[in-house]
């Protein structure tokens, strides 16, 4: 129990009701513990190492990268509030190795939803823009020269094309899936000669 016989303190109550233990009452709790050091130092000491074992196995138990950040900044703020903390020193390792793992799993998981697009032109061309379908522009590489080929998450895409030698744009959609090829691509008319002249400054 976080409530020794004599004790009224609602923080160290309400932390066996909430898990994970959030940052505020993780805080507040090693406060309350800090208050009973020099005075009550055998009851601190227990709950010092009762909060420790709950945060660590709030990381443990954390089903997702953002959760385990969630819960190891917890043990961060409570190690800043409950200062020299043994137990909570001894399980920020083993915490930040599990949200590192976290990350890692995530990482893996969108890379596996991730498709290949190529984009394509004739007779040739430079992609201008690439769309997400919330209209969310995606990071180009610096050469954009056709036939591109991009690793994008599984999901619709609007492409922009443009040729140099043109002051019209060719659009595109594409349909990427998960480990999958797929191809957008445009076409460029022939330029008339009027328009060649203009590009070529005569």
């Amino acid at each position: 129990s976080w409530r020794d016989s004599g004790s009224r303190r609602s923080g160290r109550r309400s932390c066996r009701q909430k898990r994970p233990l959030a940052n505020d009452d993780a805080v507040a709790i090693a406060r309350e513990i800090a208050s009973l050091r020099g005075t009550r130092d055998e009851v601190a000491a227990r709950y010092e190492q009762q909060l420790a074992d709950v945060l660590a196995d709030d990381v443990r138990n954390a089903g997702t990268a953002d959760g385990a950040d969630a819960s190891l900044a917890a043990i961060r703020a409570s190690s800043t509030a409950l200062a020299n903390s043994r137990p909570l020193a001894a399980i920020y390792a083993e915490a930040e190795a599990r949200v590192v793992a976290l990350h890692k799993e995530r990482e893996a998981e969108l890379e596996a939803q991730k498709g290949i697009l190529v984009i394509n032109a004739q007779p040739w061309g430079l992609v201008d823009q690439v769309l997400d379908a919330a209209r969310k522009p995606i990071e180009l590489p610096a050469e954009r020269s056709t036939p591109l080929q991009l690793n994008l998450p599984a999901g619709s895409y609007y492409v922009t094309l443009r040729h140099p030698k043109s002051s019209k744009t060719v659009s595109a959609f594409a349909r990427v899936q998960a480990r999958q090829r797929s191809q957008a691509s445009g076409s460029f008319p022939s330029l008339g000669a009027d328009e060649y002249l203009r590009n070529a400054g005569l």
